[in-house]
């Protein structure tokens, strides 16, 4: 979770991004986790879904405490969750990255490629 949100936080310096950074960063964090719990919900039990839904606030909890409560409350291993995270939370930045390659300028375009290739990130 620490390495999307470095990324995020290195392609919106990249971009000029002018908005407040970091409650972007914890807007597509959350994006993420609510697609992961949607994801791991097909891999439990109709009772363990229920327990996941009804967990008030989970939302203002940090990420690794959200984590933590998803893989406690389905028994999923932590390293499932976490890897269906990465792979949810790659197709977020791809979507965001085809999304703002037209509406930034050629050198940055080219600067954030650079970063991309750098970071083993395929757009």
């Amino acid at each position: 979770m620490d390495q999307l949100q470095n990324v995020l936080l290195h392609i919106l310096e990249i971009i000029d991004f002018q908005d407040d950074k970091q409650a972007f960063i914890e807007q597509i964090t959350q994006i993420c986790l609510g697609k992961t719990i949607i994801a791991v919900m097909k891999d439990i039990s109709p009772e363990k879904q229920k327990l996941l839904q009804s967990m008030p606030g989970l939302q203002d909890k940090s990420v690794e405490e959200q984590m933590s409560y998803i893989t406690r409350t389905t028994g999923l291993n932590k390293e499932i969750v976490e890897k269906k995270f990465l792979e949810i939370s790659t197709r977020v930045l791809q979507e965001y990255i085809e999304a703002i390659i037209p509406t930034i300028s050629q050198k940055q375009s080219q600067e954030l490629q650079e970063y991309l290739k750098k970071v083993s990130f395929s757009m």
